[in-house]
């Protein structure tokens, strides 16, 4: 079975979750992170944020940040 039919058959919650931009570009942020060989703190640092934020922004969960929010997050680490 494909990801994608087990996101279709998912409770709407989790579907819409994974579908979310926040969950989308967490998992870059954190392909990013490790694609670098860096420490969620050195991350955190390279994003110009306190640890427990950069966290947020990895684990997706960060709900009051916008897309740009992220994608600076995103930016930040990629230079």
């Amino acid at each position: 079975m494909k990801f994608k039919e087990l996101v279709d058959r998912a409770p709407k919650e989790v579907a819409d979750y994974i579908n979310s931009y926040q969950f989308q570009l967490s998992l870059k942020i954190l392909g990013t992170r490790i694609e670098q060989g860096l420490t969620k703190q050195q991350a955190a640092v390279k994003a110009g944020l306190k640890i427990k934020v950069y966290e947020s922004f990895e684990n997706g969960i960060n709900w009051k940040a916008t897309r740009g929010e992220y994608l600076k997050v995103l930016k930040h680490l990629r230079r």
